[in-house]
This record gives C-alpha cells, structure tokens and sequence, in this order.
C-alpha cells in the first residue's frame, strides 16, 4: 500500500469552520492558498498564480488550533491527498483535498482575547516551536 505526501506552505484564506461528529470528534475545515514565484520576462521575480487547498484537520485538542490559526496566518501543512465522491441531484461529483496530519510554524500567534490581553500588557504570546525542516548549521551556498 503506498501513501501520498504534500507540504503546502501557505497562508489560511479565512477563519477555519470547527464540525463535530456524533462520536465527538472535531474536525477543523479550512484554505490555505499558495502564491508560487516566477521569473518574468525580465528575469525578475514576482508572484505568479495562487493556488487554494482545502483542508481537514482532525486535532487532538481543536481548542488550541482555534485559538491560533485565522485568516492570515501564515503556515506550513503537512498532509495526504484525498478524493471524496458523491452524488448530487443524479450526478457524480467529487473533489480533491487535504487530511492534514500535521502543521508546522516558526511563531504562531493566539488569535482573540488572550491575545488581546497580552498586548495591552506588553507580553508576547507565542506557541511552541515545531521542528524545522532545515539544518541551520548547512547551508548548500
């Protein structure tokens, strides 16, 4: 059995939309949108065509990721391709998104009171750092 990968680095389009199942279990529904570069005619850089992906995270703890992810914010998704079919008023339909199994981010700010809170205070509200994917010590140029 083989399994499919994309890494997305993108940033949300909107606020994610929480469902729960009748079990009790969350899943977070959301965007994010990829803006590729590319040379233009005078070789220089400039953003070319965003691409959208629609996603579905099953998190451990939904709270903690409503509390930080939000339109705009800038992440890097982890996940596997997934074709859902169905039908609708006799036609097949489908579509293709994102089961992301894990998002990764530098700093990730908690959006809503708390955030609120630790501004008028003068804190900074961070959360963990994840893993990075590139050894600062080698750097090939």
């Amino acid at each position: 059995m083989s399994k499919n990968f994309i890494f997305i680095e993108g940033n949300l389009v909107a606020d994610p939309e929480a469902k729960s199942t009748n079990s009790g279990k969350t899943v977070l529904r959301f965007t994010i949108a990829e803006n590729v570069r590319v040379k233009d005619a005078s070789g220089q850089w400039v953003d070319g065509e965003a691409n959208f992906y629609d996603c579905d995270y099953w998190p451990n703890d939904p709270q903690y990721w409503l509390k930080r992810l939000g339109k705009g914010v800038a992440a890097v998704i982890v996940g596997n391709i997934k074709q859902d079919r169905w039908e609708y008023e006799g036609k097949k339909m489908s579509r293709v998104k994102i089961n992301v199994e894990n998002i990764y981010y530098k700093w990730l700010p908690e959006i809503g009171q708390k955030a609120e809170a630790a501004q008028t205070q003068g804190a900074a509200t961070t959360a963990p750092a994840a893993p990075s994917f590139v050894d600062d010590e080698y750097i090939p140029f």
